[in-house]
């Protein structure tokens, strides 16, 4: 399975975050006529490094994944934000580990955003 297809049925499924964001959950960017749908999450490929050796490729990658939350209130995007780490570290069909994060504030959508950066580790 596709690691797309794996960190979406994977957060789409976690009551962890389902609780906050019900299925509001979206590749790359947030839908046109979100604005009263929130707490959000989106994420995103940064890089895709691909770990090859004298054979050829190995189907083991490595890519940079983005996730953002996205929240009317400070309080609700800190909640979602940790509860993401939480669940990307505890996924069992791949390895993620967070390398940054960063508390946002977007003010032409009037939104609270926490990015994060997730070193993801993945056998195709």
């Amino acid at each position: 399975m596709a690691l797309f297809s794996k960190i979406y049925a994977h957060l789409s499924t976690s009551t962890r975050i389902t609780d906050i964001t019900s299925a509001r959950v979206y590749p790359v960017l947030l839908p046109p006529g979100t604005a009263a749908a929130f707490p959000a999450v989106t994420y995103q490929r940064i890089s895709a490094d691909r770990v090859y050796s004298l054979t050829g490729y190995s189907t083991l990658e490595n890519p940079r994944i983005q996730m953002d939350a996205w929240a009317t209130t400070y309080e609700d995007v800190k909640k979602l934000s940790t509860r993401i780490k939480t669940t990307m570290e505890g996924a069992t069909d791949f390895s993620a580990i967070l390398l940054n994060d960063e508390d946002l504030y977007e003010d032409a959508l009037e939104l609270y955003r926490v990015t994060m950066d997730f070193s993801v580790w993945n056998q195709e």
